[in-house]
C-alpha cells in the first residue's frame, strides 16, 4: 500500500502536497489581483485553518515577484537584532546592488525605513514580504506603523513602491493597533481576507482523489459524514482522513459510515486542535458558560464575541446574527469537556440546537490535559489621588467611587510572581471594568473580613455578573456608581453582553504582560467575574 497522502501537521507545499492541498482558487485570485494593484493584505483566521499554506500558495502563484517569508514566532526579541534579521533576510534572498556602509547601521526602527529607500534589486521586480504569525512580531505596534509609513510615502520615494506586505495572523491588523496610542492611527491600510473553512467542492476533492491512491475506496455516505462532521475545517478533515486510511492498512474493502464514527472517537483523543481548545477553556480564554449556553441553543448575539472565533482553535462562528459552534466535532467534544447533558437526560427543558445533536455513544476517555503551571501569585496596585478609607456612610463610599471611576489619571501596576508590570493601553470602558473588579476584591477582603480572595464566596454580591439584574440587586452602591460614570462620560448603557466583551478584551491585553489569568470566572448560578490576588490602593504621589 502506498504512503498515506494526508497531512495534518504543518503547512502544505503547493507542489509536493498538491493532491491534498486545497486550491483556494477564489481567495488566491482575490489577493493576487490586489497585489498587482499595490494592495497590502491581512489574512486572518484561527489556528490550523490554512493561513501558512495559503501564503506558500501565493508565493508559488506570484512568481513574478521577489518573496521574503518570515515566521514572526521565531524572531529576535530586541530591536537591533530584529531589524538586522529583516535586513539580512532581504539581502540574502534578493540579488541586489551593493549597499553603502555596514548593514548594522540600518538595524533600528528608524534606520530600517532608510534601508528600504536605498535597497535596489538587480531586476526590476516587486518585493512581497510575507509575515506569518504577525501578532508575535517584536514591538508590533511600531512595526506595523513603519509599514504604514512606507505605504503612504511610496508615491514620493520610488523604491518604497517596490514593497508589498501580506501579513497572516489571528487578528485583523487594524485591531492590533487600535487604542494603543491616541495620537497614532490604527493600521487600517491593508485589505482583509478572513480565511474560512473549505467549500463543499474542495472537501469532496480532498476526500475522493487521495483515497484512490492507497487503494482504499470510500462510500458516499462516509464521505458525506466527513464533510458534515468537519464542516470543511482543513486540519480536522485531513486528520480524520489520515486516521481512516491508517485504520484500513492491510485490509480490503471501502470506508463506511461506521468507520468515520470510530475515527472521530480517535480524533477526540489525538487531535492537537482539540487539545488547544481544551486548554483555552481550562485557562479561561474561552468562557465555559458561554460555550454551554451556545450548545444549549440559547440565542447569543455574535458581535460581542467575534474575536473568540479566532482565539486558539476558534470554536465560535457567526450563524446569521447569533453565535454558533464551528463544526459538529467541536460541538460534541465541547459537550463532553463541560459534561453537558444530552437532550434525553436534560430535565431543565433547555433547548438543544440541531447543530449540536449527536447520536448517543460510549463516552471516550478524556484527552490528555496540558500540564498545569503553578498558580501565579498576583498583586494589583491602583495608584490614585486617594485611598478607600473606612467609610462611615454609603454616601462617603459613593463619593470615592465617583472619583475613582471618573478619573483618567489612574495607574495600574500588576505584580506576578514578584515581576512588576504596568498595565496600560486600556480604553475607558476596559479601565473602568478592571478598577471595578479591583475594588470588589479590595472591599471583600479589607471591609467585609474575608481572609483572601479565594475565600470570597460564589455569590453575585461579590462577583461582577454578566446578568444586569444580578448586579442591580446585589452590588450596591458600586454598581450604581459604575453605571453613572459610564452614562455620564460615554452616554452608553450597561448590559450583560458589554461585560463579557470588556472582560474578553481585558484578558487579551493582560495576555501581553502574561497576566490574563488574573481575572477569575466561574460559570453557573451565583458566580461571575472576580480579580485574583491581593489588591491595594496607593496615593499617586507616593509612587
Amino acid at each position: 500500500m502506498q504512503e498515506n497522502p494526508y497531512r495534518f501537521t504543518g503547512p502544505l507545499h503547493p507542489v509536493d502536497h498538491q493532491i491534498v492541498c486545497a486550491p483556494r482558487n477564489d481567495e488566491i485570485a482575490k489577493v493576487a489581483a490586489g497585489i498587482k494593484k499595490g494592495d497590502y493584505w491581512s489574512i486572518i483566521g484561527p489556528g490550523q485553518i490554512g493561513k501558512t499554506t495559503l501564503l506558500k500558495q501565493l508565493m508559488h502563484i506570484l512568481s513574478g515577484y521577489y518573496h521574503i517569508y518570515i515566521d514572526m514566532e521565531s524572531t529576535p526579541e530586541n530591536s537591533t537584532e530584529f531589524y538586522e534579521m529583516l535586513i539580512r533576510a532581504i539581502i540574502e534572498n534578493i540579488p541586489c546592488k551593493p549597499i553603502d556602509g555596514d548593514i548594522k547601521e540600518y538595524a533600528s526602527e528608524t534606520h530600517f525605513y532608510d534601508f528600504l529607500k536605498v535597497f535596489k534589486p538587480e531586476e526590476n521586480k516587486g518585493i512581497i514580504l510575507f509575515f506569518d504569525e504577525i501578532e508575535k512580531a517584536y514591538s508590533l505596534h511600531s512595526f506595523l506603523h513603519l509599514w504604514r509609513r512606507v505605504f503612504h510615502e511610496r508615491d514620493f520615494h520610488k523604491n518604497l513602491g517596490n514593497y508589498t506586505v501580506i501579513a497572516a495572523g489571528k487578528a485583523e491588523l487594524s485591531s492590533l493597533t487600535a487604542g494603543e496610542d491616541a495620537d497614532i492611527s490604527p493600521f487600517n491600510i491593508a485589505r482583509t481576507l478572513n480565511l474560512k473553512e473549505l467549500v463543499r467542492e474542495e472537501c469532496e476533492k480532498l476526500i475522493h482523489t487521495p483515497f484512490k491512491l492507497p487503494g482504499t475506496g470510500i462510500e458516499p455516505e462516509a464521505a458525506e459524514k466527513i464533510i458534515d462532521q468537519t464542516h470543511g475545517h482543513p486540519q480536522l478533515l485531513q486528520n480524520l482522513c489520515h486516521i481512516l486510511i491508517e485504520d484500513k492498512k492491510g485490509e480490503t474493502g471501502t470506508i463506511k459510515g461506521a468507520d468515520v464514527d470510530a475515527a472521530v472517537e480517535r480524533l477526540f483523543l489525538e487531535n492537537t486542535n482539540l487539545k488547544t481548545l481544551l486548554k483555552d477553556i481550562r485557562t479561561g480564554k474561552i468562557p465555559e458558560d458561554l460555550i454551554k449556553n451556545i450548545l444549549l441553543g440559547k440565542k447569543i448575539g455574535y458581535l460581542p464575541f467575534q474575536d473568540l472565533s479566532i482565539t486558539g482553535a476558534g470554536p465560535i462562528v457567526n450563524d446569521g446574527r447569533y453565535c454558533a459552534i464551528r463544526n459538529k466535532i467541536y460541538a460534541e467534544f465541547l459537550k463532553q469537556v463541560i459534561d453537558l447533558k444530552s437532550p434525553a437526560d436534560d430535565s431543565s427543558g433547555s433547548p438543544q440546537s440541531e447543530q449540536t445533536a449527536a447520536p448517543a455513544r460510549e463516552k471516550p476517555e478524556p484527552p490528555e490535559q496540558p500540564d498545569r503551571e503553578e498558580e501565579p501569585a498576583f498583586t494589583t496596585a491602583i495608584y490614585f489621588e486617594e485611598q478607600p478609607g473606612v467609610f462611615d456612610s454609603e454616601e462617603k463610599e459613593k463619593e470615592f467611587l465617583t472619583k475613582l471611576f471618573k478619573s483618567h489619571n489612574k495607574k495600574i501596576e500588576i505584580v506576578k510572581n514578584d515581576k512588576i508590570e504596568i498595565f496600560k493601553g486600556l480604553s475607558f470602558k476596559e479601565e473602568l471594568t478592571f478598577c471595578y473588579l479591583a475594588y470588589k476584591n479590595y472591599k471583600a477582603v479589607n471591609k467585609e473580613g474575608f481572609v483572601n480572595w479565594e475565600r470570597i464566596p460564589h455569590t453575585y454580591r461579590y462577583y461582577l455578573s454578566s446578568s444586569k439584574g444580578n448586579n442591580e440587586e446585589n452590588q450596591k452602591p458600586e454598581w450604581e456608581i459604575l453605571k453613572y460614570a459610564l452614562k455620564k462620560i460615554t452616554g452608553d448603557g450597561f448590559i450583560g453582553d458589554s461585560i463579557r466583551t470588556w472582560i474578553f478584551t481585558l484578558r487579551k491585553k493582560l495576555e501581553k504582560i502574561g497576566a490574563e489569568g488574573i481575572i477569575f470566572s466561574k460559570p453557573g448560578k451565583g458566580s461571575g467575574y472576580l480579580l485574583k490576588g491581593t489588591v491595594h490602593f496607593e496615593i499617586s504621589q507616593q509612587r
